[in-house]
Parts: C-alpha cells; sequence; structure tokens
C-alpha cells in the first residue's frame, strides 16, 4: 500500500470516528430529581442537561459551520453531516484501488513467492514437512500466516469463510493457513482440535518451525492480526496484514484469484 494511500485511509477514520464522537448519550430519568438528564460515568449523579439544547460551545461551532456548508443539520448539529460526506466521497474513492489493508505485510506484488517449507498437521497433507510452494507450482493459492496470540473468532470466521468460497472462485485453488508460534509442540497437537471446530475442506493446517515470528523471506508484519497472500502462477497477486479481520472481507480476497 502506498503511504498516500495509507494516510488518506487513516484521515477518513479519524473522520469516522470524530463523526461517531458526536452522538450523545440517550437520556435516563432521575428519580429523585424526576428530571432528564445524561448518565455521568464519574458518579451517579445525572448532569442535568435537556437533550434537545446543544452546549453553548456547541452552538457556537455549529452557527460557524452553517457559514460556511449548506449542508442540512443532523441532531442539531452539520458536523456529522460534514464528516460523513467527507468520509463517504474519500471511501469511495479509494475503493477503486481493491480492498484495504490495515497494515503492509508479506512479500512484494508482482514477485516469485518465496519457498515455505513449513509441518502441515492436518489437511491435505498431515504430518510431514512440506515446501507448499514447490508443491502448488502454478495453481492458485490463499497463504494465511496466523500469530497464535492473535488467533480470534472474526479471524476463524474470515478463515472458514474463504474455505467455504474457493471452490466458487477457482477449482484447481487451495488455502494453506501457517500457524506462526514460538510453541511449535503445543501448536501441532491444537490445530487438529481447531480443525474438528471449524471442519474446512480447502485448508492445510501447518506450522513454522523456525522463527516465532515466521519466515524472514516473507516480510511479514508482527501487527497484523493475519497476513494473506495470494498467489497465482508462482507470483505474488496482492497481500493484505489485516489488523481487525471478519468474514466479510473474504469475497474481494477471493477476486485475485479469478
Amino acid at each position: 500500500m502506498h503511504r498516500s494511500e495509507g494516510i488518506l485511509r487513516g484521515f477518513v477514520r479519524r473522520l469516522v470516528a470524530r463523526s461517531t464522537n458526536h452522538r450523545r448519550r440517550p437520556p435516563t430519568i432521575d428519580s429523585d430529581a424526576g428530571s432528564v438528564g445524561y448518565e455521568n460515568h464519574l458518579s451517579d449523579a445525572p448532569i442535568l442537561r435537556s437533550p434537545a439544547l446543544p452546549t453553548r460551545r456547541t452552538h457556537v461551532r455549529c452557527v460557524m459551520l452553517s457559514r460556511v456548508s449548506p449542508v442540512s443539520r443532523i441532531h442539531g448539529c452539520p458536523m456529522r453531516s460534514c464528516l460523513l460526506i467527507v468520509a463517504t466521497f474519500f471511501g469511495s474513492a479509494l475503493a477503486a484501488n481493491g480492498l484495504w489493508a490495515d497494515v503492509e505485510s508479506g512479500p512484494k506484488v508482482g514477485e516469485q513467492v518465496p519457498p515455505l517449507t513449513v509441518f502441515a498437521v492436518v489437511g491435505e497433507v498431515n504430518g510431514e514437512k512440506v515446501d507448499f510452494v514447490t508443491r502448488r507450482e502454478q495453481k492458485p493459492t490463499l497463504y494465511l500466516f496466523v500469530p497464535a496470540e492473535k488467533f480470534s473468532r472474526p479471524t476463524a470466521r474470515l478463515i472458514r469463510t474463504l474455505d467455504e468460497k474457493l471452490t466458487d472462485t477457482t477449482a484447481s485453488g487451495a488455502i494453506v493457513a501457517v500457524w506462526v508460534t514460538g510453541n511449535v509442540d503445543e501448536s501441532k497437537a491444537y490445530l487438529p482440535r481447531a480443525q474438528m471446530s471449524l471442519m474446512l475442506d480447502e485448508t492445510t493446517w501447518c506450522v513454522y518451525e523456525g522463527d516465532a515470528n515466521g519466515p524472514n523471506n516473507w516480510g511479514l508484519n508482527s501487527d497484523a492480526d493475519i497476513t494473506v497472500v495470494a498467489v497465482v502462477n508462482g507470483k505474488v497477486q496482492q497481500t493484505w496484514g489485516f489488523v481487525s479481520a471478519n468474514e466479510t472481507l473474504a469475497d474481494e480476497v477471493l477476486k485475485v484469484l479469478k
């Protein structure tokens, strides 16, 4: 991901977060005082302020913004509308470039896929060391690198969705999920249980037995919860380092294999 895209993506996220922070908390009733107020995080006493009336500072800010923007008011202030419109504009522009990665992780796009010798625990191969790059040759392959300490339910849902939809994308495709860990023996015992839970058909679970941070020649970013590398014809087509992964990312990832 280019630096300019990363800066713009961060700008959009800050805008969305800022717009979300302008939402008021739902009103609560103080039974003793008999008035409407807002819950106070620091004490049990309510803040006795009408939810319909903004503070003086908010009012001044809204008036100033309304002079420079004709955007219609939402919740009494145009700030939310302005931020959402800007976020939507930039989001639409960047979406044309494909699925965003949260961090840069994986080998460079367009290069030959690096060698990868791992211990295959369960899947297409069981209980032996395999160089999957040599085994897969020119066939479409998704390589998933999962740091053991960051494995979560959302990441598991992404892996399962990729597995379920892979054959609809390419008949010769396969997924190689590499467990990145410093506890190799423990991971070899755990992955069969993970497979029994997820019931994957197109995925081989593997353990990388070398460095605890994964193979150095794959350029993995330790900040990523999962690194996805799409390979077609022996070359890296696309890479993604996801910090917040979930099943909604699967369709965009699989498009690269078509």
